[in-house]
């Protein structure tokens, strides 16, 4: 910890399973958005998040939802997430550890195999014990609860593992080199991975760390950014990646339409239940996982 007033940074980039609690315990403090001139520049579909809203933070989308997997060991084309229940699956799953990305898409599983797809926001926020039952129900799928995106391809390269969820950004990199493993975004219920550049309090360069934001989203460094991997909430940016890259296209927004239907994981509704959630998902779910 950082004594008062004085902290050891003045910019900080977090998610919102880290941000929301600390903002919520004054470690953040509100940003002047009139000095951000580029945000006037990004699709308003990112910024509608609270932290935006009450000036803690500029939010914006980084990966989406994946589903990634093996060309040798996978005897279809994955098209949906109903995919990850198939018998000849079983157990050769891999399913992030952490339970914000992981039950969100058991969620997507679960209205995907009862012909809903689209709807698995409405699921977790209106029948999150289902959600949770439904995790129970189908974990011995996953044979790796994997805690980092590096494992996850590792296994996946290695044939240790046959498919999973997987952040996109890591896999657009990964996928220049390896031609062996496919890569779908279903549109269907595709979330968002939610990040936000906030400014700790008592920082005394706050102005300068507003400047700093406003450049991280000019034009220049987005299309650095997207062309690494990641999604770019400029719509400017976004046409030039489709065009440049199919892949990318395929996983990330690129016309105005698509920006404005863009959605974060339900990061409000889990964190109402965060403790509760992180005991069930520990102790009922990843520790009975083959």
């Amino acid at each position: 910890m950082s004594p008062p007033g004085q902290p050891a940074f003045d910019l900080v980039l977090t998610d919102a399973t880290q941000g929301y609690p600390a903002i919520r315990e004054g470690l953040f403090q509100k940003i002047d958005m009139s000095r951000i001139s580029n945000l006037a520049n990004l699709s308003p579909s990112v910024l509608d998040t609270w932290v935006h809203r009450e000036g803690y933070g500029v939010t914006f989308p980084e990966s989406a939802l994946t589903l990634a997997y093996s060309k040798e060991l996978v005897d279809f084309e994955p098209k949906n997430w109903s995919d990850l229940l198939r018998e000849s699956v079983k157990g050769k799953v891999g399913l992030n550890a952490a339970f914000y990305m992981s039950l969100y898409t058991f969620a997507c599983m679960k209205v995907s195999q009862e012909g809903k797809p689209g709807t698995a926001h409405a699921e977790v926020n209106t029948n999150l014990n289902g959600v949770l039952n439904f995790a129970k129900e189908h974990r011995d799928q996953v044979k790796l609860w994997w805690p980092s995106a590096t494992d996850m391809m590792l296994n996946l390269t290695q044939r240790n593992l046959a498919i999973g969820n997987m952040h996109s950004s890591e896999l657009l990199r990964v996928r220049r080199e390896k031609k062996d493993i496919g890569a779908v975004a279903p549109v269907e219920d595709r979330a968002f991975q939610q990040l936000m550049w906030v400014i700790p309090e008592g920082t005394k360069k706050k102005e300068l760390a507003e400047a700093a934001i406003n450049v991280l989203f000019g034009e220049e460094v987005q299309t650095d950014f997207a062309r690494n991997g990641s999604m770019t909430p400029l719509l400017s940016v976004a046409k030039k990646m489709a065009e440049e890259n199919a892949l990318w296209k395929q996983i990330y927004p690129s016309t105005e339409e698509q920006l404005k239907a863009i959605e974060y994981y339900p990061y409000d509704t889990f964190s109402k239940d965060w403790d509760d959630i992180v005991s069930t998902w520990d102790k009922e779910i990843m520790r009975k996982a083959g």
